[in-house]
């Protein structure tokens, strides 16, 4: 078994696109305001400060209007960010802004509260929502993220966890699974590491790139001035 994510565009009313973004704020809210708490009296850890939602939902009852899951899934975001952090993987987290180009919240599957029906999907606080089904859903539902980019299209990841086929393997056979993370990993358990070439090379390409276009302006003024 394993994690798979569909994603697909949805089309919600005006009505489901404003529950939509008081979500995205309110979970934007919820980060920024245990990390500033974090900032000041030191990191606790995920439970501790999902035991203190109920508290913060009664001294800004705002909160009570958004789907509840996506909070605690807010917190779990942010516990992940320090858990990185704490493992010097990553820098200290940072506020969410507003004018971040990209906005999202995320909702875990509770009950079947996330149901699938030809081209709708049903979703906690919103109801049916159409979407753009351009394959099916495979696998058990996980959570769902939404998000809103900075044109106002809206995006579903729908995570499900699914049972992938692997071939058996025989005498000098073996199953080799592509991919990005990872180059490839073979059905014996070798991994080959991705190489990045393109990243290794960059700088040395921009920088050949730049020689090229500078060849090519100083053949064009010689053509003007007649040289062949």
């Amino acid at each position: 078994m394993m994690n798979r994510a569909y994603k697909y565009r949805i089309y919600p009313t005006t009505e489901q696109a404003d529950s939509i973004n008081k979500n995205i704020g309110c979970s934007r809210f919820i980060y920024n305001h245990f990390l500033a708490l974090a900032k000041s009296d030191g990191y606790l850890n995920y439970s501790q400060y999902a035991k203190a939602l109920p508290l913060l939902k009664k001294a800004y009852p705002f909160l009570k209007e958004v789907e509840s899951t996506s909070l605690q899934q807010t917190l779990k975001d942010l516990d992940k960010s320090f858990a990185h952090f704490f493992k010097k993987l990553g820098g200290f987290p940072k506020f969410k802004s507003k004018r971040n180009p990209k906005q999202s919240f995320r909702c875990q599957m509770v009950n079947n509260n996330i149901q699938i029906t030809d081209n709708y999907i049903k979703l906690p606080k919103l109801g049916l929502v159409k979407f753009a089904k351009s394959r099916e859903v495979e696998g058990r539902i996980l959570n769902v993220t939404i998000s809103r980019t900075n044109t106002n299209k809206f995006y579903i990841s729908i995570c499900v966890d699914t049972e992938i086929e692997t071939m058996p393997s025989s005498s000098g056979e073996i199953g080799i699974d592509l991919g990005l993370k990872d180059y490839l990993v073979t059905s014996e358990g070798l991994v080959v590491p991705n190489p990045k070439h393109f990243r290794k090379y960059e700088r040395q390409l921009a920088k050949a790139q730049r020689r090229l276009s500078k060849k090519r302006k100083a053949l064009k003024i010689m053509k003007k001035l007649g040289f062949k």
